[in-house]
């Protein structure tokens, strides 16, 4: 039975589409691991020679920069991806 079901617009409705917000991808993945880039802002406690672990990949911030929790031994933190590097 085609035409059963037909979508019709109601008058004076207008569709509009939002391109999606383009999003870059994180430049580490989980279980990476990465060395601290001492910052300003940094911690003086965070210790830059310490091999940290990537643990979760977390959404862009304000700014749009990558978050990153990531883990030394029982110590967790937050951090952007300006604060990280390879090791």
């Amino acid at each position: 039975m085609p035409g059963l079901f037909q979508l019709v617009d109601p008058p004076g409705f207008a569709v509009s589409f939002q391109p999606k917000e383009f999003k870059m991808p994180h430049k580490f993945k989980c279980h990476d691991s990465v060395l601290l880039t001492p910052l300003r802002f940094t911690s003086p406690k965070a210790d830059p020679t310490q091999v940290y672990e990537v643990v979760r990949l977390m959404p862009p911030d304000r700014q749009g920069e990558n978050g990153y929790r990531i883990r030394a031994g029982t110590v967790e933190r937050a951090v952007v991806e300006c604060e990280i590097r390879c090791c």
